[in-house]
C-alpha cells in the first residue's frame, strides 16, 4: 500500500499592487499551491483563510505589516520570506 501524495504546499504573496503574475506563475509551476493577498485588503482573514504554509511578502509593503504577521497568535507560526522585488516580467 503507497502512502497518499502529500498535497502541494500552500503560499500566500502579500503585495502593494505589483502585478506579482509570473511569480505566481513561477511558484504554480514548481507545485506550490498559490493565492494573492493585495496589502490594504483584509491581509489577515485572507492569509487565515488560506491556512498556509508560508507567506511571501513583497518588501514594498508597509513594514507593519511583517511585524503585524508576526505578532499575531494566527499567523506568527507561519514563515515569512520577503521579497526585494517580485519578478514582474516572463522569463
Amino acid at each position: 500500500m503507497t502512502a497518499s501524495p502529500r498535497p502541494p504546499p500552500r503560499v500566500v504573496i502579500v503585495h502593494n499592487g505589483v502585478d506579482p503574475q509570473s511569480t505566481v506563475e513561477f511558484l504554480t509551476q514548481a507545485g506550490l499551491t498559490v493565492a494573492t493577498q493585495r496589502e490594504g485588503e483584509d491581509v489577515f482573514r485572507g492569509i487565515v483563510a488560506a491556512n498556509p504554509d508560508i507567506i511571501v511578502l513583497d518588501f514594498d509593503c508597509d513594514g507593519d505589516v511583517a511585524e503585524r504577521l508576526k505578532g499575531d497568535p494566527r499567523t506568527k507560526h507561519i514563515p515569512l520570506i520577503a521579497l526585494v522585488e517580485l519578478a514582474n516580467t516572463k522569463h
